[in-house]
């Protein structure tokens, strides 16, 4: 007797806690998401004006992916609204990552607007397809090692070769090594 009272009392524990809408697990609605990424700006921000720039990249990070979700999850959402927001927190994260964030000497930054001197983005172009993966952000190419190091947004490349060494570091060009690896990883 005792177990069927048992599972009677369980069986209708279980029938009130899903019929509570309040209880169920609620998915996000596009509103609530745009609310949250839109908080965590303004918290972005306050931390700017209070000059605490790692708070406030790390908040315009989160609003991105935020705004991001929102844009896979409900692309027919104010997609333009969306996608203008998602551009200003990468705008304003990277405009603060490169205060806050530093490349090692001896690295080159690799960024949109790189230098593309002489026929080395060309020739790297090619050599894409010879680029062996060696280590976690370390790569062969031509028998030369090409390094990546990234910290925040930035990222930068070194490599072995004399080309790199004796101009290209001096100079902030990217050698042809450099040029591969960033076409093969889409930099």
């Amino acid at each position: 007797m005792k177990k069927l009272e048992l599972i009677l009392f369980l069986t209708l524990t279980a029938m009130f806690l899903f019929s509570v809408p309040a209880l169920q697990a609620k998915e996000d609605t596009p509103k609530d998401m745009n609310k949250e990424a839109y908080f965590l700006i303004r918290q972005a921000r306050k931390a700017l004006y209070q000059k605490e720039d790692r708070v406030a990249y790390d908040n315009f990070i989160k609003a991105r992916e935020v705004y991001e979700e929102l844009s896979r999850k409900y692309p027919e959402w104010q997609a333009a609204s969306i996608q203008t927001k998602i551009e200003q927190c990468r705008k304003e994260s990277d405009e603060i990552g490169r205060r806050i964030f530093r490349i090692p000497d001896g690295y080159i930054e690799v960024k949109r607007d790189m230098v593309r001197e002489g026929n080395r983005y060309d020739k790297g172009r090619i050599d894409a397809a010879k680029v062996k993966k060696i280590g976690d952000n370390q790569y062969e190419v031509g028998g030369n090692t090409v390094t990546l190091v990234k910290d925040g947004p930035l990222t930068g490349a070194l490599c072995s070769c004399p080309d790199y060494s004796y101009r290209g570091r001096k100079f902030g060009f990217a050698c042809r090594h450099i040029w591969a690896v960033v076409f093969k990883e889409k930099l």
